[in-house]
């Protein structure tokens, strides 16, 4: 018999002694050592069988096979009936026994200590292969923890401002901003004593007329008193053919601001006249810190000695986009006139009470040095000229 064969028979044998105790553990000892004693004595037959097999033919398979199930068949008609089903063909694997020592007993519980130790062998190689394997590189990355900030896209320290502002037809948009109020005299040597001392403000975000009201805008109040000598100047332009689009003058404090109240709006303080003029640099001029040039404002040096229509000069226009903020009319604003402060404010409004209100802007009729964004000029309430107008502001939402 070769060695591959006595291997599976052995093996075939040992399965055969143990199994039983093995899968019916709860069986008597009494009845344990008669299945042992009838398996020895069916080996003895089935060993004395195997002795005249060796001396046959080993490759006459058909021969061997027929031994083999005879040998199957006599194991089953001796054990009886609880020596397990007939056609299960286990016990035909035993037709060389001879070769194996048997033990007469065999201890169940030896059996079961044994195959503890197996189990717990393969799992101690289960978990010492999963150790030395690669990794598995067809899984995703497990994400970081959550850092706890919001993912906003963007890289730090630059947050959503929300959706831009949209202001009503007609006015320009003038976001919150801190700016130096004031004549400064590092980059302005033209610094008049009430244009002093600088200083800084501060002021929430509002709206401004894009340029000033013009006679066509202000002849549909109806509400509205006409301007003063609006009918005996060459300068008048309320109701005057062909000046629909030129700044309305002639115009007192109290007509301006009554104007603006009816439109729910308001007229403008110094605050917020410099700022929309200046823009958050604090510029000299609207459009930068170089002289005026006719193509910039309209001022003295410039024809007609007259008025122009509103926002005839984009090229001077002022950081934010506002109009005619120097020349062609001075405007009034919202302040009675009071010296400054050096101290730090927020939205000032001037003082409470006053002789002469603010103007601002310069005129068609200015010099150049009236033209700076800083520049003041002080009327009484009451006061109109030809080249006095102004234009209106209102709150925006915060």
């Amino acid at each position: 018999m070769n060695p591959e064969a006595k291997m599976r028979r052995l093996l075939a044998a040992w399965l055969v002694a143990c199994l039983p105790a093995c899968l019916e553990p709860l069986a008597s000892p009494a009845e344990l050592d008669r299945r042992i004693a009838a398996n020895a004595a069916d080996n003895q037959v089935l060993a004395d069988s195997g002795d005249s097999g060796d001396s046959a033919d080993s490759a006459d398979s058909a021969d061997s096979a027929d031994s083999e199930v005879a040998g199957a068949d006599t194991v089953a008609d001796t054990a009886g009936p609880e020596a397990g089903p007939p056609d299960s063909g286990a016990d035909g694997l035993l037709a060389d026994a001879s070769d194996v020592n048997l033990p007469e007993t065999v201890d169940a519980a030896d059996t079961l200590d044994t195959a503890a130790t197996f189990d717990a062998k393969e799992t101690v190689d289960t978990a010492e292969v999963a150790d030395s394997m690669p990794p598995d590189v067809s899984q995703p990355d497990v994400p970081p923890p959550d850092s706890g900030k919001p993912d906003t896209g963007k890289p730090d320290g630059q947050q959503d401002v929300g959706p831009p502002v949209i202001p009503p037809e007609g006015m320009v948009y003038v976001p919150k901003t801190t700016f130096q109020m004031g004549c400064h005299a590092a980059v302005d040597p033209q610094c008049a004593n009430e244009e002093k001392p600088a200083h800084q403000v501060t002021l929430p975000g509002y709206f401004l007329d894009l340029k000033p009201v013009t006679a066509g805008q202000y002849v549909l109040c109806l509400s509205c008193a006409p301007p003063t000598q609006s009918f005996n100047s060459k300068y008048a332009t309320y109701l005057a053919p062909g000046k629909e689009n030129f700044p309305i003058n002639f115009v007192t404090y109290y007509d301006a601001a009554n104007y603006c109240a009816i439109k729910k709006q308001r007229l403008c303080t110094e605050a917020e006249f410099e700022l929309g003029a200046r823009g958050p640099n604090s510029l000299v001029y609207p459009w930068g810190n170089t002289a005026p040039t006719c193509t910039l404002a309209h001022y003295t040096a410039c024809n007609p000695k007259n008025l122009i229509a509103a926002g005839s000069l984009p090229a001077g226009k002022s950081p934010f986009g506002a109009l005619d903020m120097a020349g062609n009319v001075y405007e009034w604003v919202a302040d009675w006139y009071g010296a400054y402060d050096a101290s730090a404010v927020s939205a000032p409004k001037g003082p409470d009470e006053g002789g002469q209100r603010v103007l601002r802007g310069g005129s068609f009729d200015s010099p150049a040095h009236h033209l700076r964004a800083s520049s003041r000029y002080q009327e009484l309430p009451s006061f109109s000229d030809g080249g006095v107008g102004f234009r209106c502001c209102a709150d925006a939402p915060p």
